[in-house]
This record gives C-alpha cells, sequence and structure tokens, in this order.
C-alpha cells in the first residue's frame, strides 16, 4: 500500500507542476484558520453561552443572505479576470474593480436598509427570538464591509497572494474580534451586546485593511464607477454566478436557519459546533482550491489541454488521499472533539458522522464548482446546486421538526453528496475531464471499453 500511495503521490506532484507546494502553503494558511476559528467557538460557547454561539449562527446566516445579494457573484468573476493575467497588469481589470465597487454598495445599502427596518419583525416572526431584534439592526451595518472583505480576498487569490486571501474573511475579523473579548472579559463583561459589538467592529475595521492592502499591491484606487452600462454587462456576466451562490447559500444556510425556527438557539449553538468539526474533513479540497482555480482558468483560457487536465485530475486525487483518513478519526473520536467546545456537546455527536460523511463525499469529487466557474459553465453549476437546493429545503423541512439537529445534519450531508456526484458527470460532459480520485486510471479504462467494442 504504501509504495503505491507513493508512487500515485510523485506522479502527482510531476502533474501538478508545483500546485501541491502551493496548495501546501495555502493549506497552512487554512490550518492555522481553521485553529483560529476554533478558538473563537470555543471562547464564545464557554465565555458566552451556547445561546448567544446559536444566536451568532442566526444573526450570520441573515447577514450572509445581504452580503449573497450584494457580491452578486463579482467576486467570483473579480477572481477570474485577475487570474487570466499577468499580476502586474492591473490596468486590465482596474475598471472592472471600480464597476463592481459602485454595484456593491448600491445592492449593500438597500439591503443593509430593508434589514435594519425588518429587524424586530424577523427576530419576533421568524427566530421567535425577540433579543435578535437590536443585534439583528446592528448587523445591518457589516453587510458592505463584508461584501468587500470577500471581493478583495478574490482578487488577492486571482494575484497568487494567498495569506491576503485568507486573512480577510477567515482571520482578521476573529483575530480582532477575540482581542475585544480578551479586554472586555477582565471587566465580568460576558454579555451578548459585548459580543456582537466586538465582532462588528473587528469587521468593520478588517475592511479598512483589506481596502489598504489592496490599493499598495495593485495601485487601483477604491473610487466605485456609477457607469449603467457597464454595470449592465458586468451583472450579466456574474448572474449565474449569483445564482450559484444562491444556491450555495441555501444548502449552507437553510438548516440553520430552519433550527432557529424549530429548535432554541442553544440547539443551533451545538449544531454550529457540529459544523465546525466536520468542515475540517474540506480542509484539504479547499486548499488545493486555492492554487488549483487560478490554474484552470489558466489553462482552459490559453488552450493547454494536457495541464487543464492534470490539475482537475491530481486536485481530485491528493483530496481524497488526505480527506480519508480525516473523516475516520473525526468519526473515531467524535465525542472528544465535541466535549473540547464545552459541556453538553456531546449531543451533537450522531449529527457530525452525518456531516462528515457529506464533506468527505464532497472533497472526494475535486474542484468541480472551480472547474465549471472558471471554464463558463456556471449556467451548468447552477442548475445542479438548484437540484441539491430543492433536495435540501424538502429534507429539512421534512426531518428537522421530527429529528431536530440530527434531521439538519442528514439533510446538509445528503445533498452536499448529491450536488457534487451531480457534478462530476456535468465535469464530465462539458470539458471531458473527470473529477474524480484516481481519474486517469478511469479514463484508461474507458478508453479500453470503447476499444473493445469498436
Amino acid at each position: 500500500m504504501l509504495p503505491f500511495l507513493s508512487k500515485t503521490l510523485n506522479s502527482v506532484n510531476q502533474k501538478f507542476n508545483g500546485l501541491p507546494s502551493g496548495g501546501l502553503l495555502l493549506l497552512t494558511f487554512r490550518l492555522f484558520a481553521l485553529g483560529l476559528s476554533y478558538v473563537f467557538t470555543w471562547v464564545v460557547a464557554n465565555y458566552f453561552g451556547a445561546s448567544v454561539l446559536g444566536s451568532y449562527a442566526l444573526m450570520n446566516a441573515t447577514v450572509m443572505v445581504g452580503v449573497l445579494v450584494t457580491r452578486s457573484g463579482l467576486d467570483q468573476f473579480i477572481l477570474r479576470e485577475v487570474s487570466s493575467v499577468e499580476k502586474s497588469n492591473t490596468d486590465a481589470y482596474g475598471g472592472t474593480y471600480r464597476g463592481i465597487l459602485g454595484i456593491q454598495l448600491t445592492f449593500g445599502v438597500s439591503f443593509s436598509l430593508v434589514l435594519f427596518f425588518s429587524a424586530d419583525w424577523l427576530s419576533k416572526a421568524w427566530l421567535d427570538a425577540p433579543e435578535m431584534g437590536e443585534i439583528l439592526k446592528l448587523a445591518s451595518i457589516i453587510i458592505i464591509p463584508l461584501a468587500l472583505n470577500f471581493l478583495h480576498a478574490e482578487g488577492f487569490r486571482g494575484r497568487k497572494q494567498l495569506f491576503n486571501y485568507i486573512s480577510l474573511v477567515r482571520i482578521w475579523p476573529l483575530v480582532l474580534t477575540l482581542i475585544g473579548v480578551a479586554i472586555a472579559l477582565p471587566m465580568r463583561d460576558n454579555s451578548a451586546n459585548t459580543f456582537f459589538y466586538v465582532y462588528f467592529a473587528s469587521v468593520l475595521s478588517t475592511m479598512l485593511l483589506g481596502i489598504t492592502l489592496w490599493r499598495a499591491n495593485t495601485g487601483i484606487l477604491t473610487v466605485p464607477s456609477f457607469d449603467v452600462s457597464h454595470w449592465s454587462n458586468l451583472l450579466r456576466q456574474s448572474f449565474p454566478m449569483l445564482l450559484a451562490g444562491s444556491m450555495f447559500l441555501i444548502m449552507g444556510w437553510t438548516d440553520t436557519f430552519m433550527l432557529g425556527f424549530f429548535e432554541q438557539p442553544e440547539s443551533v449553538g451545538f449544531y454550529h459546533v457540529a459544523i465546525k468539526v466536520s468542515n475540517v474533513v474540506s480542509l484539504v479540497l479547499f486548499g488545493i482550491n486555492g492554487i488549483a482555480a487560478p490554474k484552470i482558468s489558466y489553462s482552459w483560457a490559453n488552450k493547454l489541454k494536457q495541464e487543464f487536465a492534470s490539475t482537475i485530475q491530481s486536485s481530485a486525487t491528493l483530496s481524497f488521499i488526505f480527506s480519508l483518513p480525516l473523516m475516520l478519526l473525526i468519526i473515531v473520536f467524535r465525542h472528544e472533539l465535541l466535549a473540547f467546545f464545552g459541556e453538553g456537546m456531546e449531543v451533537a455527536s450522531l449529527a457530525l458522522i452525518f456531516l462528515t460523511i457529506g464533506q468527505f463525499v464532497n472533497g472526494s469529487c475535486g474542484s468541480v464548482m472551480n472547474i465549471l466557474q472558471m471554464t463558463h459553465n456556471q449556467k451548468y453549476a447552477q442548475y445542479v446546486l438548484m437540484i441539491a437546493a430543492l433536495v435540501n429545503v424538502v429534507l429539512n423541512a421534512i426531518l428537522i421538526p421530527k429529528y431536530g439537529i440530527e434531521g439538519a445534519a442528514v439533510s446538509t450531508g445528503c445533498s452536499t453528496a448529491l450536488w457534487n456526484i451531480l457534478s462530476v458527470f456535468v465535469v464530465r460532459w462539458r470539458v471531458q475531464v473527470w473529477s474524480v480520485p484516481f481519474s486517469g486510471r478511469l479514463s484508461s479504462v474507458l478508453k479500453l471499453i470503447r476499444d473493445k467494442r469498436s
């Protein structure tokens, strides 16, 4: 087994043409960010309680709807634009960036106002938690900052500046929040309001940092353009990405929303911890995706078919090899992992199994969504996600009232597996490459079968 694994990794290393080393760097950053998120979750659960952690998850789910509308798929669009040109050629996307800023500011202000004035109704009618009203009103101010953080992060990703890519969304907001919490706790101020005030201030500070870094690295001024004709062109191209993002939002947050409707915030907090732990399995794919997406875009745009196929096949193989042991470790030690986050968290152990298996399928299918988006096949990604999102909503509506967090986990695990498996076949259909582990061998077998038939 070991010689086979060594031979496989060496073959993958040659095919990737430097991808594993870049992926390892991104994986290192992602590991740090993931560890930081666990520290963040542990601090909130232990010092503020599972109820505040659940309120945070519900607030985040609500805000992400506004962030999705504000982003409008344009951060993925800027990734494709930046990664398809030389790093020094910032003029090629300067106008695009300024047009995106204008769109995001307009959409962001509009949605922020909607959330602010509907916060009380939403907290009472949907979440059955009146105390969430003030939190959601304050949360409306971070919709634009979060959207800009995503925009600049994807721009840095296209420029292969991996730390900036990771840190703007996954590191700085948490680091600054933890610093603020560390200052507040000695004063015995562990109220929910204190936590949320600190978090909102951290997001705003991260936005300012991102603007400064972007200008320093590209020389592009953060000045929005309000050219409506340019907006129309940008939105027409990014609309499939927006729809795909909408389906991802439904996939990622439907369980939290519906748990908030049927269960108390404390249960949402338990489920949130299970999600955080299961996400470890997708860590490898995330690290590989960070490098693979620009390579896929570049090789496709320049018609480098062999490099394109090798990148896809190798990413799936590497992801499977390293995701499998992570899945097994989480399932075996699930009680210990959950107990680390506080008393009573073990009630989410069964939910953790279902979520972990779904994430393993996600990793084993390779970079399917990135492939479809980077090869201008966004609309097919949209169709797949629409099917999976519909399945997710239906399963959640059926299973959560009866089984609680376990029902949410089954719904999410099944729909995650579904969209990945469907996407594998769509990738094969559209770009003639299998995005599955050891797909080079699979291609050889299929070719042999075809030869025998002929």
